[in-house]
């Protein structure tokens, strides 16, 4: 996924000696490696590649955690009306956000969006009980804004699997927490995208925390940068002033998702879809007069 991961476990007793340490780093490391292999664009011979490259209209047999992905992902298309969309795997490889690795190529950009494309949730169609999925025009499935947060929520089941009852896990930033290191939960703060400010802290008891940004994955072209972020109704990179984005939820495969979608719809359109989810937010929005928050649900006040 391009990043490190991080788990904290609280062992008042004193319970884990290093064996134990490493066969839990070990278990962690080999269940990414399977979300790895099933979901990630960059390797060719991944799940979601072989449903990518199939011909439109045959099935695909699909694990059941990439169906499970899918169907989450499609849902949160819907739900935002196509602005998150996991289609746009040609268009973010054309601006060189995706792969192979490259610089924008305007020919590619201009031939991508010159025609009206439906949205992923109007073309790819999932049978989970059956095991399979399939697409009815061709898409390139980009799982970027979902699936790193459903790699956390992996991490997090290998460590309640093994007894580990108070453990905080996170892959760049997206994190999940189950009991405390203490008395109280895990505290998570959220911090400005520059400088380390702390914007708001989270308690992390039994849920989790997702933030995306504009700052960090960016290109620069001409005289401004283009956002790694994509809204799925235009086509086009994100440029509507929001600089970043925390969503807490119960999972971080919702909170991933819903993070990736405050940063396309700006946080005054997602605010009533975030409400009717009983999700939070804290967004950062770049305003003429400076930076101002936006604060949903328990960031509130």
């Amino acid at each position: 996924m391009g990043a490190g991961f991080v788990a904290t476990l609280a062992d008042p007793g004193g319970a884990l000696g290093p064996g134990d340490v490493a066969a839990l780093r070990s278990a962690l490391v080999a269940r990414l490696e399977r979300v790895e292999d099933e979901m990630s664009n960059w390797r060719p011979g991944s799940a979601v590649n072989r449903l990518s490259d199939a011909r439109p209209g045959a099935w695909v047999g699909l694990p059941a955690d990439l169906l499970a992905v899918l169907a989450a992902a499609l849902a949160v298309g819907r739900a935002t009306a196509g602005a998150f969309d996991a289609g746009l795997g040609e268009l973010v490889s054309a601006w060189g956000f995706g792969p192979p690795a490259r610089r924008p190529d305007p020919a590619a950009i201009k031939a991508l969006t010159a025609r009206p494309r439906a949205p992923l949730h109007a073309v790819l169609e999932l049978e989970p009980a059956a095991g399979r999925a399939r697409l009815h025009e061709p898409r390139r499935i980009d799982l970027s804004g979902i699936a790193k947060g459903f790699g956390v929520d992996a991490m997090a089941g290998v460590l309640s699997a093994a007894g580990i009852a108070d453990h905080l896990v996170g892959i760049d930033g997206e994190m999940r927490g189950q009991g405390g290191p203490g008395a109280g939960p895990w505290q998570v703060a959220i911090e400005a995208p520059e400088g380390g400010a702390v914007l708001g802290v989270c308690g992390l008891g039994a849920g989790a925390l997702a933030t995306s940004g504009s700052t960090r994955n960016r290109l620069r072209v001409g005289a401004v940068f283009v956002s790694h972020s994509f809204d799925g109704r235009s086509a086009r990179p994100v440029q509507n002033g929001v600089v970043q984005a925390s969503v807490a939820a119960p999972d971080c495969m919702t909170a991933d998702a819903w993070a990736s979608a405050v940063m396309i719809l700006g946080p005054e359109a997602a605010a009533p879809l975030l409400r009717a989810r009983n999700l939070d937010a804290l967004a950062l929005v770049e305003t003429p007069a400076g930076r101002a928050q936006a604060r949903i649900g328990r960031f509130a006040g």
